[in-house]
Order: C-alpha cells, then structure tokens, then sequence
C-alpha cells in the first residue's frame, strides 16, 4: 500500500465577496475514506467542493492528486474525478436508463452495460424506474439517477 495519499490539500483559503470563507485549511485523503463537509449556508462548502475538483482557484494553498498539484496534472486528475454538484446532471427527456446508457458510453468500460445499469439502479432503490421519464419523477428519484453513476464509474475519487 502507497503512503502517498490520493488527495491532499495545503492551507487553503477561499475569500468570496471581501469574505473568507475559510483559511489555513490541510487535510488528506487516503483510499476508501470520506470526509463530510458541513457548515451553515454560506460557510464556503459548495466553493470548497469546486476548489478541490479544479473549476475554481484558492486564494492561497494547493490541491494535490498523488503528490502532484492538480495544476500540472488536471488531464489525469479528471479522469479519476467523479463530480456530482447541486444540479442532477441528467436529461429529463430520457429515462433513467437512458441517462445512464449515455453516461456509459461516454467512458471505456468493459462492464456488460445492461447489467450494470440494472445494478446501478438497484444500488440508489430505483429498480423499476428504469423505463421512467426523468422529469416524471421527484427531485430525490433525480439526485438518484445522478448518484447511480458512481456504479458505473471507475473513478478513484467521488465529489
């Protein structure tokens, strides 16, 4: 086992509106842990999240995937990057298992497609919605269709 973690960040600092957010802020991340952000609304989690997948510049600090700061290595960063924002990122004109037949085929996965979506489906509780509308269904049913992803994905790291 590497005792490089896979994501480290160095006293970072985030100020947004002559506001910080947040400073001095270092942690790491090794394989298989979670870190929960929480904070009141406006404490700078949604600008931390977007900090740490490179879509938005720290006043101060660094990100680093392997040891290498994501600046020099944004190409392979983002290829182990699953990012899933406030919106679902899914088409409301398709269905579930259209959403995620098309999020399939936008990576090179040997996966048999039909089972894993199934799977995938079943993983988020929404085993028989597969042939349902996205815009017929709720905003939880939504974030589910999103969060099915991760089951078809081989990224390393899940924001």
């Amino acid at each position: 086992m590497s005792d490089i973690p896979l994501l480290s960040v160095t006293e970072l600092s985030c100020i947004r509106d002559f506001r910080t957010l947040f400073e001095q802020l270092s942690f790491q991340l090794n394989s298989g842990e979670i870190l929960q952000i929480e904070g009141v609304n406006g404490a700078g989690k949604t600008s931390l999240l977007r900090i740490l997948c490179g879509l938005l510049p720290a006043q101060q600090g660094q990100v680093y995937w392997r040891d290498e700061s994501i600046k020099h290595c944004r190409a392979v960063f983002h290829s182990q990057l699953l990012y899933i924002g406030h919106t679902p990122g899914v088409k409301e004109e398709l269905t579930a298992q259209e959403n995620l037949l098309f999020y399939h085929s936008l990576s090179s996965q040997n996966k048999p497609v039909n089972k894993a979506i199934d799977e995938a489906l079943e993983q988020v509780g929404l085993y028989g919605y597969e042939s349902v509308l996205v815009r017929h269904m709720s905003a939880g049913q939504r974030r589910r269709v999103a969060l099915a992803r991760l089951w078809l994905s081989n990224a390393t790291l899940w924001i």
